[in-house]
């Protein structure tokens, strides 16, 4: 406007998007040009104040955001379609110039902020306009997030015309392999005027599990509207494994039938042929990595072992990257769990446990600092305040660590005792590890308490990794190796397995690994024996065999794999060589081994899929569960089988602990119809969904559902997704909970509603279950 030169953006984005944090057109002459702060030093106590409220702060904080924190417009993110974000640019304009730009949009409706930001030499610029995006013919169909195998919904589309001309519309649905039209693919719609309709189409999906790829066309003349939509097809069920084991001897066989047992799009099978002993390597990592609860050490479980996975099994580019990317996305997740003094809390978001589950956030935290130790030497980028914060953290709790509080400790739980001197000695190891080693500290603990099997053992290898040879040797002469099977009532996740892995640790450290194949065929037998173990315990036993192997010398081997139709000779390029199977069409087919090495060779044959659902029954063991449903205000005892849509009602779960002792580290799985949506109160502006909330260490008890009447219990940590809820709490012994939630049967269909489920995280003796069962939601009578 001014006559000169200019270079110039443009920048295209959703007003919905943009109202999300009030963001305003960037104005850079205000910003260059603003008046310069005072040249004077200042000093608060910010920092060391506003980390009492961190928790509080994070719910109240808006995300980005620009200028003041002025009132947001209720009404601009509601954008009804995927956003729109498109940058154009840089280009450079002559004076007076003039220039246009095609955008290409994809399927919206609503407006869209046009920005313009420009400069020249030291002169800055901005502009922007709302613009609305429409055509004469839109539509606008809705689904839910998921979907279950062989349910049915009805799929509305709201058809909108803004053009007299335009009389009559054609509706068709077009679907992939994944779903089915459950009745007319092409229904017509009739206008007398421009207005918006509803048209119904129905869709059924079949029984292959994935992402459906749904095409809704609407046409009316030379006007044509199109939208996709991408449903999940995804089965309540979890994925449940078979294994089937031999040891071949040199020149023998092995013939064995692959028995697919899960829903097409679901099965899969893996060979795997080592000369170590059986690790069900592939079974246990799928475990990890695809465990459904989300705590700290859940986190760091799932990748930890995937830092070694190259020193057992041979990696083609696509795993290795995919590996890589498993690890780096738990170093930054684990960002949301460390706390202003550099600990990590056991759940994301701050919340520091209370005092009598101290010692879940204590071991994690050293746990999850082990893992970023470990990714850090093998390359991975750190955010560099995690892990300096981290050792400030871990090297104060390591010097205040007293032998004599832990004596004292001991007179009222031995146990508990115990297990806080194998988290200092833990803390030690990873501080040293770190190249932080803490003498005194290493030095008070080897003076104090005698120390049990697996505290000498990771005392030791702290001694050998900060240079210490002597007292390392001293610690463990003459040892052996003798564990107990440890109860859930354990104070650091411990199992026999867990710490026989901490031992074989030591031993690869200390450098007497002779005398650890007993331990790896030890862990051998544990992972393939088709008992359960927790995460801690199969992450542990991986991680030490990765280790243990990455410092021997790999002695190469050979076998032939004959499989229908082909037949390979495959030389093994680390100790384990891993084949994946094609499941082909479902059917059972043949595989055969034969070793051609000049030792035995152990073969381990991996099924996994996930069964139908309707298949589970109601189950109990050391806890009950009771399950109740409820019109908005009204008693308990509604009929949920055939529900009008549109009805608004309460399920509340009642979780009981019918032992003699306390059960702590309990998950509560609640998994909900795909036609019924969760009424999430946190986006209300209340956090009525039952979390704990903690101010001086002191955890309030809040209504669940908003209800002067309800006395819910509160948990620790909730997780709401799109079809379930996730609760984690503790049960005192005798103690019951309830925890209640607002649904809406929203769309028209059949359903399944799966079970609802709770287990302890860390002791599979303890869980409850009930029945599942198929519901429908029908038009309203009104």
């Amino acid at each position: 406007s001014n006559g000169r030169p200019m270079s110039y953006t443009l920048a295209v984005v959703d007003a919905g998007l943009l109202g999300l944090t009030n963001f305003k057109t960037p104005d850079l002459h205000a910003e260059f040009y603003r008046r310069e702060a005072l040249g004077i030093a200042t000093w608060d106590l910010f920092d060391d104040v506003v980390g009492s409220y961190g928790a509080q702060l994070e719910r109240l904080l808006a995300l980005g955001g620009s200028d003041e924190a002025t009132a947001i417009d209720p009404n601009a993110n509601k954008s009804r379609f995927p956003p729109v974000v498109r940058f154009l640019g840089p280009f450079a304009l002559a004076a007076n110039g003039r220039a246009e730009h095609d955008v290409q949009l994809p399927q919206y409706i609503g407006a869209v902020r046009v920005m313009l930001v420009a400069g020249n030499g030291s002169a800055y610029g901005s502009a922007s306009k709302s613009v609305f995006v429409r055509q004469a013919l839109m539509i606008l169909p809705t689904l839910p997030r998921v979907i279950g195998p062989e349910e049915t919904v009805s799929l509305p589309v709201s058809i909108f015309v803004s053009e007299p001309a335009i009389k009559n519309v054609q509706l068709s649905v077009e679907t992939d392999a994944l779903m089915a039209s459950a009745g007319d693919k092409r229904i017509a719609v009739a206008f007398t005027r421009p207005e918006e309709k509803l048209g119904m189409l129905q869709l059924r999906a079949g029984r292959r599990l994935g992402r459906s790829h749904i095409r809704v066309v609407a046409t009316s003349g030379k006007h044509t509207a199109a939208s996709d939509i991408y449903l999940e097809v995804r089965s309540p069920n979890p994925s449940t494994t078979t294994l089937q084991r031999a040891v071949i001897e040199p020149g023998k066989s092995w013939q064995q039938a692959v028995k697919w047992h899960g829903l097409a799009g679901t099965n899969n099978a893996v060979l795997e042929v080592s000369a170590l002993p059986p690790l069900n390597l592939d079974g246990q990592l799928d475990y990890l990595i695809h465990y459904p609860h989300g705590c700290l050490e859940q986190v760091t479980s799932g990748a930890f072992p995937q830092l070694f996975l190259p020193a057992l099994v041979a990696l083609d580019p696509q795993r290795r990257a995919a590996i890589e990317r498993n690890v780096q996305t738990a170093i930054d997740r684990l960002r949301g769990f460390q706390q202003p003094n550099g600990g990590f809390s056991y759940w994301p978001g701050g919340f520091t446990s209370a005092a009598d589950l101290q010692w879940r956030d204590d071991w994690s935290t050293t746990y999850a600092g082990h893992f970023l130790v470990e990714a850090e030497k093998m390359g991975y980028r750190l955010p560099p305040e995690l892990m300096a914060n981290w050792i400030r953290y871990q090297t104060d709790i390591a010097q205040r660590w007293s032998t004599n509080d832990n004596r004292r400790l001991a007179e009222r739980s031995a146990g508990r005792a115990e297990s806080e001197r194998l988290a200092q000695a833990y803390r030690l190891y990873t501080l040293a590890r770190a190249g932080k080693p803490e003498i005194g500290a290493m030095n008070r603990l080897r003076e104090g308490p005698v120390l049990s099997t697996a505290e000498r053992w990771t005392l030791a290898a702290t001694y050998q990794l900060a240079g210490l040879t002597e007292p390392a040797a001293q610690l463990v002469k003459g040892q052996r190796i003798e564990l107990q099977e440890k109860s859930s009532s354990d104070y650091n996740f411990g199992s026999a397995l867990r710490d026989r892995a901490i031992i074989l640790q030591a031993l690869v450290l200390i450098g007497r690994s002779g005398e650890a194949r007993e331990l790896v065929d030890a862990l051998s037998d544990d992972l393939v024996s088709g008992r359960w173990h927790s995460t801690q315990s199969v992450a542990f036993a991986l991680l030490a065999i990765g280790q243990y192997a990455g410092g021997k010398p790999f002695e190469t081997f050979s076998y032939t794999l004959t499989t229908p139709g082909k037949a390979n000779r495959i030389a093994a390029e680390k100790i384990i060589s891993s084949t994946t199977l094609d499941p082909q069409s479902g059917a059972a087919q043949a595989i055969g081994v034969t070793n051609t090495a000049d030792r035995p060779l152990y073969a381990t044959l991996i099924v996994r899929g996930v069964p139908a659902s309707g298949s589970e029954d109601a189950a109990s063991q050391g806890l009950s569960i009771r399950q109740e449903y409820a019109e908005a205000g009204g008693a308990p005892g509604l009929a949920i089988s055939s529900l009008e849509q549109g009805t608004d009602l309460l399920t509340r779960v009642t979780v009981t602990n019918t032992t003699h002792r306390r059960v702590d580290n309990l998950a509560l799985t609640q998994m909900l119809p795909a036609g019924w949506e969760i009424r999430n109160e946190r986006m209300e502006g209340a956090d009525t969904s039952g979390e704990r909330q903690n101010e001086n260490n002191d955890r309030r008890g809040w209504l669940l559902d908003g209800s002067p009447e309800a006395t819910e219990a509160r948990a620790e940590y909730v997780d709401i997704r799109d079809d379930r809820i996730l609760r984690y709490f503790s049960l005192k012994a005798g103690e019951s909970v309830s925890f209640t939630t607002r649904l809406n049967a929203a769309y028209l269909g059949r359903y399944y509603l799966p079970s609802v489920s709770v287990e302890a995280m860390y002791d599979t003796t303890q869980f409850a279950r009930t029945k599942g069962q198929w519901i429908e939601v029908i038009k309203s009578a009104h």
